[in-house]
């Protein structure tokens, strides 16, 4: 019995080596996956990790190249540095799988480029660039690395590759860049047509100095990003349709376009605004980052309307209509026509300076309404002076894609051409002896009243501190704007009735003129259409920033169904010419929350100075504030355009 029971002992013991030695042969692999499994694991994590650092490196890297494919390339390089970077070779003892590169014999990384879109491959990384319709690009990167094994190589496996992916959105920016080209800006020093090498700043105009770093300015933004360029003086002109092209040489890029820019006339600012508010509506990209950035010396100096009324023979009949001179060139045509029921002046009607009020007879025979923007041209008077009616846009508005040749330029009206009247409508005297009044809205649907109503221009006069830098043939002294009612004796030959109290208003009662003018603004002062394009400007600017929440769009725009968030940046140079300061004009523009203390270089005491700031009355919640930067010469024009560019590059980070 004893015998049998070790001999069954030992039969047992030599089944459980037997049982122990098979079960280590499936153990001991299952432990060595685990171990290799969870190095592999190790390894993934930290690549994953550096792949997101690499995808959102290759987003900053985008502004690298003058093409898409160049930037896509670029922006892998960037990848591919910081992908080795936080996940350096040999970590782990792991390596980097080999990529063959784009275009390489027999390669096939590159199998998986986007529709629309670019793949590249740097080794050890490949990175796709997949831009949509809405206005994002979506980047991945991806990577593959081998993870040793160290039980795993029993069974003939060495290595696992671990392959990971990184993915970042960029919102692209749609920018319509906007350069004030007005006759305060000086002209250009270098032939029209070419762009400056470089800038002496201490002798550059503000054209010059302007044109370099606008230019400049472009080359920072990445060519999946939109950018198209405005520019504007009484006319308003789009110089460069959108494109994603802008970086490129020739006939392609923006370059071009901002060298052929020359200074000259008025300040068509709300035509500009609008034209901007059309392009971004033709762009179409709701989820871009659109931005209107907006550059001026000065104040705004164009009233756009589709229907000025025109002042015809039965507008005014028998009634009296008193306006600022001239109303003709000479007095010979005031005998045969209608005459005003009171005396008229007709001597002062016939004052070439524009300085007298008088009874104005008409030649307007027919016709009843008129399209251009107007303009004035004797430096914001209130005691009269030359007015212009011009072209408003010298391309198509809206933009709709095809450019063309914009508006008719405005024709005097039957009985206004020659003879003893006006030769065309830049003639001193044509505005005010031939258009009615200003209307209520301007030809976007801006009411023409605003902030500005009771403004007098010039007056208030301050000057910049010792040491302030000034452009060459700026004046350091600068009328900064007031109420007209603190200056009520200034222009009080204006007044309607004489004697009366000034304003940039016909009276709304009396027998002074047509009914139907009564009340509105006048055509006839200089300084009345200075503050109606500002104000037409501001309202202009305030429908654009609230289109997304409040606004509607014209019916003829491209996508009249489509809205969008825009945000308004403005990049002022202060107080250029011989035109007033409004110190608080592209701070309310963009929206700002709060106003920078001093408002302007004119009215800081000492140079340089610290800036505060003030609550603005007129922010606006809801609506996205811009940046805003003020240069007091041309020295500083590249600082703030520098300064523009990177507030606009952070937010695509």
């Amino acid at each position: 019995m004893l015998k049998h029971t070790a001999q069954r002992a030992r039969r047992e013991r030599g089944m459980a080596v037997e049982v122990t030695a098979l079960t280590l042969l499936f153990l001991i692999p299952l432990v060595g996956l685990a171990i290799d499994g969870g190095v592999a694991f190790m390894v993934r994590t930290r690549v994953g990790a550096a792949l997101d650092s690499a995808a959102l490196a290759a987003g900053r890297g985008l502004i690298s190249g003058t093409t898409q494919s160049a930037a896509a390339a670029n922006a892998t390089t960037s990848a591919m540095n910081f992908f080795t970077g936080n996940f350096p070779s040999g970590y782990l003892n792991t390596s980097y799988q080999a990529i063959t590169a784009c275009g390489a014999s027999g390669e096939s990384a590159c199998a998986n480029t986007p529709t629309g879109g670019y793949e590249t491959c740097t080794s050890p990384v490949c990175a796709t660039f997949n831009p949509n319709s809405a206005g994002t690009l979506v980047i991945t990167v991806t990577a593959t690395v081998n993870s040793p094994t160290y039980f795993m190589r029993w069974i003939g496996v060495s290595s696992l590759a671990v392959t990971g992916l990184g993915q970042a959105t960029r919102p692209n920016l749609a920018i319509v860049l906007l350069l004030d080209k007005s006759s305060s800006m000086g002209t250009r020093q270098s032939a029209v047509g070419t762009m400056p090498a470089s800038i002496n700043y201490a002798t550059a105009t503000s054209c010059e100095a302007m044109v370099y770093n606008a230019y400049q300015f472009t080359q920072n933004f990445s060519p999946f990003d939109t950018l198209a360029e405005i520019s504007f003086d009484g006319t308003v002109s789009l110089d460069y349709p959108p494109s994603n092209n802008f970086k490129e040489s020739g006939a392609s890029g923006v370059e071009q376009s901002i060298a052929n820019i020359q200074c000259q006339s008025n300040t068509n600012t709300v035509g500009a605004l609008a034209m901007a508010a059309s392009v971004l509506n033709y762009i179409n990209e709701p989820q871009a980052l659109n931005h209107i950035v907006i550059f001026t010396d000065g104040v705004a100096n164009a009233v756009n309307s589709s229907s000025f009324p025109l002042r015809t023979s039965a507008a005014v009949g028998t009634h009296n209509d008193f306006r600022m001179s001239p109303g003709v060139a000479n007095n010979t045509n005031l005998s045969s026509t209608t005459t005003p029921t009171a005396s008229a002046n007709t001597t002062s009607c016939g004052d070439t300076s524009g300085q007298s009020l008088c009874d104005m007879s008409t030649c307007v025979t027919s016709g009843t309404v008129i399209q251009g923007a107007m303009t004035q041209a004797s430096g914001y008077s209130v005691t009269g002076g030359t007015m212009y009616l011009l072209q408003a846009f010298s391309t198509n508005y809206p933009y709709i894609g095809n450019l063309g040749s914009g508006d008719p330029s405005p024709s005097l009206p039957a009985g206004c051409s020659g003879g003893s009247w006006y030769s065309s409508y830049t003639a001193a005297g044509a505005v005010q002896g031939t258009i009615g009044y200003i209307p209520t809205t301007d030809r976007f649907g801006n009411s023409t009243s605003g902030l500005w109503n009771g403004i007098i221009e010039q007056v208030n006069s301050h000057t910049a501190p010792s040491g302030t830098p000034i452009t060459p043939g700026n004046s350091a002294t600068k009328n900064l704007t007031g109420l007209w009612t603190s200056y009520s004796s200034t222009g009080a030959n204006t007044a309607i009735p004489s004697g009366g109290t000034p304003s940039n208003y016909f009276p709304s009662s009396g027998s002074y003129n047509p009914t139907a003018y009564q009340g509105q603004f006048r055509p006839d002062m200089p300084n009345t259409i200075g503050i109606v394009s500002m104000n037409t400007a501001y309202n202009e600017a305030k429908a654009i920033q609230s289109n997304a929440s409040a606004g509607t769009n014209p019916s003829n725009y491209s996508n009249p169904g489509n809205k969008y968030t825009v945000t308004i940046d403005a990049l002022y140079l202060q107080g250029n010419g011989g035109d007033p300061v409004d110190p608080y004009f592209l701070q309310y523009l963009s929206n700002q929350v709060n106003l920078q203390v001093p408002s302007c270089i004119y009215t800081a005491t000492t140079y340089p100075f610290t800036i505060t700031y003030t609550a603005n009355p007129n922010y606006v919640s809801g609506p996205p504030s811009g940046a805003y930067i003020a240069a007091s010469s041309t020295e500083q024009l590249s600082v703030a355009f520098s300064e523009i560019a990177g507030s606009l590059l952070r937010i695509t980070q």
